[in-house]
């Protein structure tokens, strides 16, 4: 590490260490109490020899018994908002640490470990191609950086591109796509009922759980079916007086925190449209506006002691609890996208570095610690296989809970062919237009940067790309539209193949 580096890292941490030689011998202490930890963990393990030569590939370094040492895991450091200050620590750790090799941060090059973890993936849940579909093959090729799409001509001159999506449960894109249309749904649902002066508000609640339920919640259903019943009952007792289900409300259940993937937090993120239907008639149950947050933690504890979920002195945190005005409902401003995600675009950034050679990837971790009165956030990275990274995905996947609405929004569609919900038609295809010519194009996706100002942070954002013959690239939901209806088979040209 240069001087120059050094002055301007200690420039970043002097609020928190009283001089550079403390910092210097702090890290030092943290890394050498890591290792030796590891050393008593691997005298300890029996002597097993494991046949598993994908993942004992990059632990042959010293280690004869076959078994890989347990990953490192750095310490916490301070947060700092800005991104290439916490990536000097990231960095100066790697240095101090056993890692050699050549690694790769997450803007440089993401598709260097999408490969391998969607072959990690696909493995296993058992994809496989039979003679009827080709399961895996469009799996793999939804997450490749380059692939085909097709380009579709109408004869009034416009022009679509229809983008194939393997629709598939563990792909990371096509996970968040899916929770995104069901947002939009429950938006439009707002609009309707704003619109024609049901409710002039809706709210949106978190509940979060004692760490012992929120970890164990995460693979028992059994818990899982009561901790929905329990919030639900309780969320009708507060707006309706009543624990029977009549208000509208979309549950969406988070297994994992913002900043940790690999860790168990079960929690839950709601949506409360504050009326009912009485017969055929809209009935108003806001309670004001404010909402008592002390009232609704106090019904959730008791419903919860009395089904014998809560131990000792455990209790439910404070429920956050904040509303939306009409004005933003109308306006399309709910956004639904953090509250309903899959978390498929929170499991690709929280990949900071990648060593290809070794096939190991640094995961973001976080914690919150009390200061004073006041709780601030640590930041730091753990080690983990692709192969890991790729069973918690998997498991992830399989433990979260199929989405089911409550009381009458469950049954929302019944309510708008009856007329109760009159929803705003939706841009509609010209009926006019038909298909002249489809041909193939190359389809590229490409991380950029963007500066978001509410979090006064950088974040990595998705884009894709259509090239055409000439050279000309066309930015999908820009530039040009995405098709998604069907292409005739007189004009469907044959399924194209990826582009490697």
């Amino acid at each position: 590490m240069t001087d120059f580096q050094i002055d301007r890292r200690w420039q970043n941490l002097a609020s928190h260490f009283s001089s550079l030689d403390e910092f210097l011998s702090w890290q030092s202490r943290q890394i050498q109490s890591k290792k030796a930890q590891q050393g008593e963990a691997l005298q300890s393990r029996p002597a097993v020899s494991l046949n598993n030569d994908r993942s004992n590939a990059f632990f042959q370094n010293g280690h004869d018994d076959g078994l890989p040492p347990t990953l490192p895991s750095s310490p916490f450091w301070p947060w700092y908002p800005r991104p290439d200050e916490r990536r000097s620590l990231v960095r100066s750790w790697v240095r101090h640490s056993d890692f050699l090799g050549d690694w790769e941060d997450y803007s440089s090059s993401p598709w260097l470990w999408r490969q391998r973890f969607t072959e990690a993936v696909a493995d296993l849940v058992g994809l496989e191609d039979t003679e009827y579909a080709l399961k895996r093959t469009n799996f793999e090729r939804c997450n490749k950086k380059i692939s085909t799409a097709q380009l579709v001509h109408f004869d009034n001159g416009d022009k679509e591109v229809k983008i194939y999506r393997c629709g598939n449960k563990y792909c990371l894109d096509c996970v968040d796509r899916k929770r995104k249309k069901e947002a939009m749904q429950i938006r439009r649902i707002a609009q309707a009922l704003v619109r024609f002066g049901v409710i002039n508000k809706a709210w949106r609640i978190v509940v979060t759980f004692p760490d012992r339920i929120a970890a164990k919640a995460c693979s028992d259903r059994e818990l899982q079916k009561v901790l929905f019943e329990v919030v639900r009952k309780a969320l009708n007792k507060i707006f309706t007086g009543k624990v029977k289900s009549r208000i509208g409300i979309a549950p969406w259940a988070h297994l994992v925190g913002d900043t940790d993937m690999f860790r168990d937090r079960f929690h839950l993120h709601l949506f409360v449209l504050p009326c009912y239907l009485d017969g055929d008639k809209w009935v108003n149950c806001d309670v004001g506006e404010k909402l008592n947050v002390s009232e609704l933690r106090n019904l959730i504890n008791k419903m919860l002691a009395k089904k014998g979920v809560l131990q000792g002195d455990e209790q439910v945190i404070n429920p956050q609890v904040r509303w939306v005005s009409d004005e933003k409902i109308l306006a399309g401003k709910i956004n639904l996208n953090y509250d309903s995600r899959g978390f498929g675009k929170s499991f690709i950034q929280s990949v900071k570095y990648y060593n290809k050679d070794k096939n190991i990837m640094l995961i973001g971790k976080s914690k919150k610690v009390n200061v004073g009165r006041k709780k601030e956030i640590q930041f730091g990275v753990k080690a983990v296989t692709v192969e890991q990274f790729a069973e918690r995905w998997v498991w992830l996947r399989d433990n979260t809970p199929r989405l089911q609405y409550w009381g009458w929004l469950n049954s929302w569609e019944k309510l708008v062919e009856q007329g109760l919900i009159v929803l705003e038609q939706e841009q509609e295809q010209e009926e006019n237009r038909e298909i002249v010519g489809v041909e193939k194009v190359r389809l590229e996706k490409q991380i950029e940067r963007c500066f978001d100002k509410n979090e006064q942070t950088v974040k990595f954002v998705m884009k894709e790309y259509v090239v055409l013959k000439n050279g000309q690239r066309l930015e999908v939901g820009k530039d040009i539209k995405e098709f998604r209806g069907s292409i005739p088979a007189a004009a469907n040209s044959p399924d194209p193949e990826c582009v490697s």
